[in-house]
């Protein structure tokens, strides 16, 4: 998989140095029905989208926008795209759509996206609509295309049918630029006509001679054509050179770096992907290494075992947790469902643990909450800090209630998942949350119980006999 993604990598990256330099930049929006649906097409779908999908429709300068949906769409990434980096970035977030979710709203899909583009930059707008048919899906589409076509944007359609290679995949319809233009091919050289000075008195010589000369090969514009007329008699007659002209030296020299051209385009290309390769094998050489100790105790590797599907088990395993998580926060996960036991009238004391944010702040996100009271949550200048991205402040609180606490969102652009809606008993769950650039972290509140007490209550609940 991962050598299939740097080689639709590298065939990108060529393409956007042929052909994406001159064409219009536009808004590509992409889409993605993440429905359970889709499970049976996803290999399919994904080699797709991203391969011939982005080779087709995306070039430098433009910019990519993901929707997923199902039951209800969502904005997941935009991006401009401005070289390679942004192309993997891209790529990674596609692979990531598991088509694991219920519901198939079409409809609320292309509703979605045409109240999204009206907030994009005036220029054209592409839209590729990746889903599975339903019993109105053409009047849908038909209806969206007529609302868009005087908006300067224009929608395509990819139908999906479940099991079955994708076929009838629509073009982008965008003007190839050709490269350098390849100049027209030189007439060819016709020799000076060579004149034989004629040898009195032995016509039968200078006749077997000429034919001889006009027999030979003609050769390159750089090749001297020289023959040499002998008598029969003693008296050898002179040489007779026809010279190279400049202009067809300069003709040839033009033809032979005309022709290195596509050689040089092929040498950087494969330095790029080198690079790129050598780059991605720096980066994951722990898991590299891990993986390739899959030696035996006679000293030879096992053999690989045969192919077995886990896609179920996978899409089980995606619904819980949809991306691996590496850094520290991810150590302090605990079950979402386990529920806080909250002394109702005692003093309770909250900390804040924010994904890949350094925990080493001392008790800065610790506080204590009472009943009736409420913490806001955000940057600056609120309670609880989140300073690992540039967030508002007070982009929502927590309340506590006796023993139940409620987290409220002040401001439901930044929580794609809640909105508006409250989270009740929110002790020991995650909250997603997306700032203004897109960047995607999750936090959450547990109970702080000061270690120096918790060592306390463990050594006195040691009993020593005798």
């Amino acid at each position: 998989m991962k050598r299939t993604i740097l080689t639709l990598i590298i065939i990108i990256s060529a393409v956007f140095c042929v052909y994406g330099q001159n064409t219009e930049p536009i808004d590509l929006v992409l889409l993605l029905n993440t429905s359970s649906e889709m499970s049976s097409s996803y290999e399919n779908v994904n080699d797709y989208i991203t391969g011939r999908f982005l080779s087709d429709f995306l070039s430098v300068g433009d910019t990519f926008h993901l929707i997923p949906f199902s039951g209800s769409p969502r904005l997941d990434i935009a991006r401009r795209i401005s070289g390679i980096g942004d192309v993997e970035t891209i790529i990674g977030r596609m692979l990531l759509q598991y088509p694991i979710e219920s519901g198939n709203n079409i409809e609320a899909a292309l509703s979605f996206a045409e109240q999204y583009i009206t907030t994009l930059p005036v220029r054209p707008k592409k839209i590729v609509l990746v889903s599975t048919g339903s019993s109105d899906i053409n009047n849908l589409v038909t209806r969206s295309q007529e609302r868009l076509s005087s908006r300067n944007a224009s929608l395509d359609f990819v139908l999906i049918t479940p099991g079955q290679p994708l076929t009838n995949l629509p073009v982008s319809g965008r003007p190839t630029v050709s490269g350098r233009p390849t100049p027209a091919s030189p007439a060819p050289v016709v020799p000076a006509e060579r004149s034989v000075p004629a040898v009195t008195g032995q016509p039968d010589t200078v006749q077997e001679t000429r034919t001889v000369t006009d027999n030979l090969p003609q050769t390159t514009a750089d090749t001297t054509v020289t023959s040499n007329v002998v008598s029969e008699t003693a008296n050898q007659q002179p040489a007779v050179t026809t010279p190279v002209r400049p202009a067809e030296r300069r003709d040839a020299r033009s033809r032979s770096f005309a022709a290195l051209i596509p050689l040089l385009i092929i040498l950087l290309v494969l330095i790029l992907g080198l690079i790129i390769f050598f780059a991605s094998r720096r980066l994951g050489s722990n898991s590299n290494r891990a993986m390739s100790g899959g030696v035996s105790k006679s000293g030879f590797k096992e053999e690989a075992p045969a192919f077995v599907d886990h896609s179920k088990d996978l899409a089980k395993y995606a619904a819980v947790q949809n991306r691996q998580r590496t850094s520290p926060y991810s150590d302090r996960v605990k079950q979402e469902n386990k529920p806080a036991i909250i002394n109702p009238t005692g003093p309770l004391l909250l900390n804040l643990f924010v994904e890949e944010q350094n925990t080493a702040i001392g008790k800065r996100n610790i506080h204590s909450l009472k009943s009736g009271y409420s913490l806001s949550v955000g940057g600056k200048n609120s309670d609880f800090l989140v300073f690992l991205v540039n967030l508002p402040p007070n982009i929502g609180e927590i309340r506590r209630n006796g023993s139940q606490c409620t987290f409220i969102p002040r401001k439901p652009k930044y929580f794609p998942d809640l909105g508006a809606n409250e989270l009740r008993d929110c002790l020991n769950k995650n909250i997603r949350v997306i700032s203004d650039k897109n960047y995607e972290l999750r936090f959450r509140f547990e109970m702080y119980e000061d270690p120096l007490i918790a060592l306390n209550r463990m050594l006195m609940s040691i009993k020593v006999p005798g």
